[in-house]
């Protein structure tokens, strides 16, 4: 399986709610005669997500959903799923909200009608990450004060805030779930405006769909974390 190529298109397979939802991996050990057990992890756990009645309502939107459906042909390829939670991301006072969609020089957008990205909250690594760290500081450049609850990505992989305490000056050292997927070095990038995780579908047939008068239709779209 090779490493994703998509990201799901959501400015123009937009759901209408979604959630981002950790499963912990957790063992229960025998009662014992006073009716106690003792709970064990036995591993990391994983993220699970929903894109609930994504909106196909012309032609040139089921044509991408289509087309995504073969793309990913069931479980087998990975794809980013983006983490839109931009009302409790840490943008600074000075730009509180994301930047608009960025069209072209001369103002034209792509044919589906989305544009370019760019992230307003600037953030990165002060120090290495190693695998399976569950700490991190971060270096914030520009945005506002990291809280517990938030969520930011490096690379492909999403994180959650457990703690955030500052170090010094705009360095905050965080505690966070999952532990990491994948190594980091200092510098790299973190994403809090639009944090993604590599994930697959759920189920072969997730993409499945009715149109109604072959244009319409509001599909729910499961979709698990991809730990390859």
């Amino acid at each position: 399986m090779s490493d994703p190529v998509l990201t799901w298109p959501f400015e123009v397979l937009t759901p209408a709610t979604m959630s981002f939802n950790m499963r912990a991996r957790n063992t229960a050990g025998s009662r014992s005669l006073s009716g106690l057990s003792q709970d064990i992890a036995s591993g990391a756990g994983g993220w699970v997500a929903r894109y609930s009645k994504v909106a196909i309502i012309d032609q040139n939107k089921a044509k991408r959903f289509y087309a995504i459906a073969a793309m990913l042909q069931g479980r087998l390829n990975p794809l980013l799923v983006t983490l839109y939670d931009e009302r409790r991301a840490p943008f600074p006072a000075s730009q509180p909200k994301p930047y608009k969609s960025i069209p072209f020089s001369d103002g034209a957008y792509f044919s589906d009608g989305a544009g370019f990205y760019e992230a307003v909250i600037q953030a990165v690594l002060a120090s290495g990450m190693a695998r399976g760290a569950t700490t991190a500081t971060i270096i914030m450049q520009f945005g506002g004060e990291i809280e517990p609850g938030q969520h930011f990505s490096i690379g492909m992989r999403l994180y959650r805030v457990v703690t955030a305490s500052y170090s010094s000056g705009p360095t905050q050292t965080v505690t966070f779930w999952p532990p990491a997927r994948d190594a980091a070095s200092a510098g790299a990038a973190v994403e809090f405006d639009r944090p993604v995780c590599k994930m697959k579908l759920a189920d072969d047939n997730m993409m499945d769909v009715e149109l109604d008068r072959d244009t319409w239709g509001y599909p729910n779209v499961d979709f698990i974390e991809d730990l390859s």
